[in-house]
């Protein structure tokens, strides 16, 4: 008998077990349904969905809450015959993070998950935003921040009042005002300003003023750059005008408008216009912003953030501010490279924002956002190693008297315990043998949680 022919029991055992693998592909494997449009507004995230090959479902029911937290919001919707769905959850709080999942709803009340979807709704507007201290060429817009949300930046464009406004700037989170300059005297101009959270913007305000009127020849800044001051002025038809830079630069100038270009970033000059000196103004050009912002350390309660000062430009200080404003900052130094936030919430989010300041003038902002740490009370990590020292943090306990951490070589060793009080969540051990396995305990005192440890070898070398 030839071994690669099947018996007629052989093949009707076959063609049953295919049967079976289709029928379990068919009705036991069916595709999920996905969201084909998920819009997100400052209190509101539309999302729409299709199902072209519906099972037997009574409906879908929408879940959505603040990711990390429990999903609370629900949303039923029945069986549609154009098979197209779609829902816009309200009521949201603005620049907060969403997650909301998808479900069918089975006959029997069961549910069957088929997708979820992340997303941040767009900040809330600034509030009570102002005009005010008008002059010849300039004027003061002042505002206050969203009532909630997360938010990093603001943007502040302006332009004349029969015009979309074209002059736009970036503007710390921390910032409260913004000095608008170099516009026209006795002329309306348009001011838009928005919050700003990623690439998302919120709703704009707008308002309007009026500069007041200037006299003829009257120098005025119109923009300024990393490398350029652009300026202008009423003019005087007896005059052919010319204008000089106070330290080199390329001078070009018009009937009513110039410009000094080839500058240096960050750095203070003076523009005069001519014949002779009829008006001058001074000002920096803008400075150059950082290198990127570096997470260096992050705990249920502190981030640790660094940075490096900007190539190619003078600069006087760095601005840093941050988002939610709970928690603290420890900066005191102004020129510093490095900053930490203390005394923040745990597993939430922060941004943290740093502008080169020179002069008058401020650099574009560098952002970075990260999460606190979501430890339990008591987990254990290192977070350094040098050839004498190790340094652990751990997740803070709300219960308890305080901490014992202790630090014994695997093989034996003199052994290493500090007492430490609640609100204490790093500690150091010092005065260590390098290329040694340390095994590091931690209790807390005063609560059954159990003891938890970690081993780390401490370096062979010491790296310069």
């Amino acid at each position: 008998m030839n071994s690669t022919c099947l018996t007629e029991r052989q093949t009707s055992l076959l063609n049953l077990n295919l049967y079976v693998l289709n029928f379990i592909f068919i009705f036991f494997l069916p595709a999920s349904v996905r969201f084909t449009n998920v819009i997100a507004d400052d209190t509101f995230i539309y999302v729409s969905w299709n199902d072209d090959q519906p099972v037997s479902i009574s409906g879908y029911r929408l879940k959505w809450g603040v990711e990390g937290q429990v999903q609370n919001g629900l949303q039923f919707l029945s069986v549609a015959n154009s098979r197209t769905y779609s829902h816009t959850i309200s009521a949201l709080e603005s620049g907060t993070l969403y997650r909301i999942g998808l479900y069918q709803v089975l006959p029997g009340g069961a549910e069957n998950f088929q997708s979820s979807v992340i997303i941040r709704t767009n900040p809330g507007p600034p509030e009570n935003v102002a005009i005010q201290d008008e002059t010849a060429s300039s004027f003061v817009v002042t505002w206050d921040p969203p009532s909630s949300g997360l938010y990093e930046s603001f943007e502040l464009s302006y332009g004349l009042a029969i015009t979309t406004p074209i002059e736009t700037t970036a503007l710390p989170g921390a910032d409260r005002s913004s000095v608008v300059t170099g516009l026209k005297s006795n002329t309306a101009y348009i001011v838009r300003l928005r919050t700003v959270y990623g690439s998302a913007r919120s709703n704009a305000v707008d308002l309007s003023g009026t500069t007041v009127p200037t006299g003829t020849n009257q120098l005025y800044l119109t923009t300024v750059t990393t490398t350029s001051i652009a300026v202008g002025w009423l003019p005087s038809p007896i005059f052919s005008y010319s204008l000089r830079g106070s330290s080199g630069g390329t001078p070009t100038a018009g009937a009513d408008s110039g410009m000094i270009s080839d500058l240096f970033s960050g750095t203070e000059y003076t523009v005069t216009l001519g014949p002779g000196s009829l008006s001058s103004v001074t000002t920096h050009t803008v400075p150059l912003p950082t290198c990127e912002i570096s997470l260096t350390r992050s705990t249920a309660h502190t981030l640790d953030f660094s940075w490096c000062p900007p190539e190619g430009t003078l600069w006087d200080s760095f601005d840093v501010t941050y988002s939610p404003s709970d928690g603290s900052l420890s900066q005191v130094d102004p020129t510093g490279l490095t900053v930490q936030l203390v005394d923040l919430v745990a597993a939430k989010e922060y941004t943290l924002s740093v502008v080169t300041v020179s002069g008058n003038q401020r650099s574009e902002p560098r952002t970075l956002s990260a999460f606190t740490a979501a430890s339990s009370p008591g987990e254990l990590s290192v977070v350094d190693c040098t050839t004498s020292a190790i340094t652990v943090v751990w997740g803070e306990s709300p219960v308890g008297s305080g901490y014992v951490v202790t630090a014994v070589p695997v093989q034996g060793g003199q052994l290493q315990a500090q007492t430490l009080p609640l609100g204490t969540d790093t500690y150091t051990f010092d005065n260590l043998t390098p290329g040694t396995l340390y095994r590091i305990a931690l209790q807390i005192t005063g609560t059954q949680i159990p003891t938890t440890q970690v081993e780390q070898y401490t370096s062979k070398f010491l790296i310069l």
